[in-house]
């Protein structure tokens, strides 16, 4: 399968400090990556830039072909209509019903009528595992595993092609988390998108990902499928991926 996103040579730091240090990464169209690293290694930064979230210094992003760096203002709309995005935090709008919510993206990029958005709204619930109830409510009123899903279907509203997820159990309980990282699975492969997940649970690595890449002071240090991950004879992956006290990290 072609490259679907094309990342080479990135680089991004702030002030003195040299976060990503010309990152190098293929993905291919239907691909589910899941990038692991410890704290400060640069995930969180990586993800937000190939989603244009953060501008690089230099380098390059291409998906499907288009260069994202100084993409003008509508092509940059056009390109993000492809992109769904669970952020850590949920980062739900407080003012706004769960329902409109989820439907923020189809109003204010005037996809769909409000109505049809609604409509539509209340769909994705059911894909989370959330009724219609739930839709009239605001998000102080969830729990943090609710919000986590209703994040996530507003993430899948628009049935995007690429998917984007920012420590999607970070703060769940173990079992709330195995249900997030299944719903993940399920509605990525009902969508069949493109998905990169950033995490340091080996939980959801093991339960998301078809591929891993580990970044490491702003590089990847290792990048090769899920099966061989525990077994990588990478110094850094084996200490990460084992939870070891003694090695080079």
């Amino acid at each position: 399968m072609k490259s679907y996103i094309s990342i080479s040579n990135l680089n991004k730091s702030f002030a003195s400090n040299h976060v990503l240090s010309g990152v190098n990464l293929e993905i291919a169209g239907g691909d589910a990556i899941v990038i692991i690293g410890g704290s400060g290694t640069g995930k969180s930064v990586l993800i937000k830039t190939i989603a244009g979230l953060i501008e690089p210094d230099s380098g390059s992003i291409k998906i499907d072909g288009m260069e994202v760096n100084n993409i003008s203002n509508t092509n940059y709309r056009n390109l993000t209509k492809k992109f769904g995005f669970l952020f850590q935090g949920g980062a739900l709008f407080d003012s706004l019903t769960v329902w409109e919510n989820i439907a923020f993206a189809l109003v204010n990029n005037k996809l769909k009528t409000k109505a049809q958005a609604k409509e539509i709204a209340f769909d994705k619930l059911s894909k989370v595992g959330l009724s219609n109830n739930i839709g009239m409510l605001y998000p102080s009123e969830l729990s943090g595993g609710m919000q986590k899903r209703v994040a996530l279907a507003r993430a899948i509203s628009t049935e995007p092609e690429i998917l984007f997820f920012d420590e999607p159990t970070t703060g769940l309980d173990p079992i709330m988390a195995n249900v997030i990282n299944d719903l993940i699975v399920r509605c990525s492969e009902e969508l069949k998108a493109t998905t990169i997940t950033i995490t340091h649970d080996m939980n959801s690595v093991k339960q998301i990902a078809k591929r891993v890449a580990m970044i490491h002071k702003g590089n990847i240090i290792w990048d090769g499928k899920i099966d061989n991950l525990f077994s990588s004879d990478n110094e850094f992956v084996d200490q990460f991926v084992h939870g070891n006290i003694a090695g080079p990290l």
